[in-house]
């Protein structure tokens, strides 16, 4: 078997990402949530500024796909480090190139951005309901934060937080 290539993305791979980015959102049962559309996944990531990177995994020649996974991620900063450190939002491979090698190949990548650019560290964030997401980032290395919960705010709290004074 052949090693997974990985590569930035480029504006012809957006028709696939945005399929890809249904069908995460579906696996969460959350499809209803999605908002973004490939025109605005499109302007957003080849804007001339943009704030956000993603890399590919590129799928066999005889597959029925171009694309077979996709990482989104941005660097943040750490307060307490004193340093910069990556975000990666999502990792995302396709059901049926799980196990391939493809999600490990993005994953390393990232790492090997983040060493070679002098990020201190990568974070993401799991669903407690993803079990074989979770197992698969513990064999990578990975440590749960378990001391901390994600929130948000969005929509009508957000917009009545900002009328606050």
């Amino acid at each position: 078997m052949t090693a997974p290539v990985i590569r930035q993305a480029v504006e012809a791979d957006v028709p696939e990402l945005m399929d890809m980015i249904l069908a995460l959102a579906d696996h969460h049962d959350e499809a209803d949530s999605v908002k973004n559309t490939p025109e605005r996944l499109r302007q957003n990531l080849f804007s001339e500024r943009p704030h956000f990177s993603v890399h590919v995994v590129e799928a066999p020649a005889d597959s029925d796909f171009r694309l077979n996974g996709f990482s989104l991620w941005f660097p943040a900063y750490s307060t307490w480090e004193g340093g910069r450190m990556i975000h990666m939002e999502d990792l995302y491979v396709r059901p049926e190139s799980r196990g391939t090698g493809a999600g490990k190949a993005l994953l390393s990548n990232l790492a090997r951005i983040a060493v070679s650019d002098g990020y201190l560290r990568i974070e993401w964030m799991v669903a407690k309901t993803n079990e074989p997401g979770i197992r698969f980032y513990l064999a990578q290395g990975a440590r749960a934060m378990s001391e901390w919960e994600s929130y948000q705010v969005d929509g009508d709290a957000l917009r009545a937080l900002a009328a606050q004074q």
